[in-house]
């Protein structure tokens, strides 16, 4: 098995945008291979796209698909998750943030590539996940508020700005990643800060030593979905 460590995914962001971020925060070094949809399809269920899907991440240890997968694996390796960086409240704490951001992913998704981005489809999307009227509704789990509740709650954000312990996870890594969708002038840049916690953890990731280089440099794609929308 080689030690290279290669990340594959399409020339987006999409969802293999937090995987690259973690890997840029940890300095681990990488190659990254684009592959375009229809490459990805005819190797459906091989080894190399085991579930037919990207992004896909190689080491010496195999190959794993599944965004938040990798995101743990990369977490395990670069000091981001895990038994040896963190205390098993603060790993269920991660994992909890994980599942929370997943739901709203799930929404942001359906907005962009189901409901295309339209005015009434952004209007309910708001209603239904910003506005702090709907958080005793049904929201599927995906609303804001209760994210910025979770850092507001969190006994360590007072000090050290992150999400759990006094360092970098991978639940600050998708936070900042969610937030950073959202801010988009085609999306709510004016609803999020009404979440200032989570406005403030965007901040500091934004500023840390290799989110910030990557964030500055051309690795980052340009493009954000696999559409025009966004």
């Amino acid at each position: 098995m080689s030690n290279d460590k290669v990340f594959t995914y399409f020339n987006l962001r999409g969802r293999g945008e937090p995987i690259r971020l973690a890997l840029h925060a940890s300095k681990t070094a990488f190659k990254e291979v684009q592959m375009d949809y229809k490459e990805m399809k005819q190797k459906s269920g091989t080894e190399e796209v085991p579930f037919g899907q990207l992004p896909v991440y190689t080491d010496e240890h195999g190959t794993l698909c599944q965004m938040d997968a990798i995101l743990r694996h990369v977490g395990r390796i670069g000091g981001l998750y895990g038994e040896s960086s963190f205390t098993t409240a603060d790993l269920g704490k991660i994992d909890m943030v994980l599942g929370g951001v997943e739901d709203c992913r799930k929404a942001y998704t359906n907005l962009i590539y189901q409901d295309k981005l339209s005015d009434e489809a952004k209007a309910k999307y708001k209603k239904g996940h910003l506005d702090t009227e709907s958080m005793t509704e049904r929201t599927g789990g995906a609303h804001f508020q209760y994210l910025e509740n979770m850092l507001a709650r969190s006994t360590s954000i007072g000090s050290s700005g992150f999400f759990v312990s006094e360092k970098l996870s991978i639940a600050d890594i998708q936070l900042f990643d969610l937030v950073d969708l959202h801010l988009r002038p085609a999306l709510f840049p004016e609803d999020m800060k009404a979440f200032p916690k989570l406005m403030a953890l965007h901040a500091k990731i934004s500023g840390h030593p290799g989110v910030a280089e990557y964030l500055g440099s051309e690795a980052r794609p340009i493009k954000i979905n696999g559409n025009e929308f966004g």
